[in-house]
């Protein structure tokens, strides 16, 4: 979860733990994250504060997943094999492999959300492998950059997490999370190359696919169901249970 020394938070560190109570706020033209404290009353009473806490949980789940895109983006380390080329990524503990199609379904998306006149995510420039093939290098487009730097953080999951936020009352933000959620990270076809599973073996790759960053349940945004997704978390609910490529996943690897 978030860790600080005080009351509130200028700068999120660590891992945001989506289902701890915790509210946003803005304070003289700042965001803030308030945080409950062991031993303080954990419960938010208001229906400000609960909307405002279900907003955040779609928020940095949204940019958890654009986080991993964005590392996908930079990333140059590729993996030969005799059918396929991996080029891969390391979030958190994993290797996922990926490829271009990754960038066109998540930019499709927020430009039907944030309203992008074009991609959110373009090819910046190029890397050279070691037998001399060029790859697309992706990034957020020079008015996106700005605009993520404008928030006065540093890193991407936050900075993007800001803006979500900051415009959670025109947003979808479920609906976005949604959306996101059934992005897969390549177009491969396990008939014509090879079984995941046999990848995973092989490599220690899997795919970057966004479900695996979808955990909480879709809900609208309700005071009442902020009570609901807590009530769902102590039951250990995971939303990513109904996925087929979940479901398949799970009888060769541990989730």
């Amino acid at each position: 979860m978030a860790t600080a020394k005080g009351r509130v938070l200028t700068v999120v560190r660590g891992k945001i733990d989506n289902t701890t109570p915790h509210y946003a706020f803005v304070r003289n033209g700042r965001q803030y994250i308030g945080c409950c404290r062991n031993g303080w009353n954990t419960e938010l009473t208001t229906d400000t504060q609960k909307i405002t806490a279900l907003n955040f949980a779609y928020a940095t789940a949204i940019a958890t997943m654009l986080h991993a895109v964005y590392k996908a983006g930079t990333s140059q380390q590729l993996t030969r094999s005799i059918s396929y080329n991996f080029q891969h990524v390391k979030v958190g503990r994993r290797q996922y492999f990926f490829d271009e199609t990754l960038f066109e379904q998540v930019n499709d998306i927020l430009k039907r959300y944030l309203h992008t006149v074009t991609d959110f995510f373009t090819i910046s420039g190029t890397w050279t492998d070691d037998a001399e093939y060029d790859h697309d290098i992706y990034t957020p487009k020079e008015t996106a950059r700005k605009t993520l730097e404008n928030t006065g953080k540093t890193a991407f999951r936050y900075q993007f997490a800001s803006i979500l936020m900051n415009n959670a009352d025109t947003l979808n933000l479920p609906a976005l999370y949604d959306d996101l959620s059934q992005c897969t990270g390549a177009d491969f076809n396990e008939d014509d190359i090879y079984p995941l599973a046999d990848v995973y073996e092989v490599y220690n790759l899997l795919r970057l696919d966004l479900w695996r960053w979808a955990k909480i349940p879709v809900m609208t945004i309700a005071p009442e169901n902020y009570d609901e997704l807590l009530r769902l978390n102590k039951q250990g609910y995971d939303h990513r249970a109904d996925f087929p490529a979940y479901l398949a996943e799970s009888q060769w690897h541990k989730l």
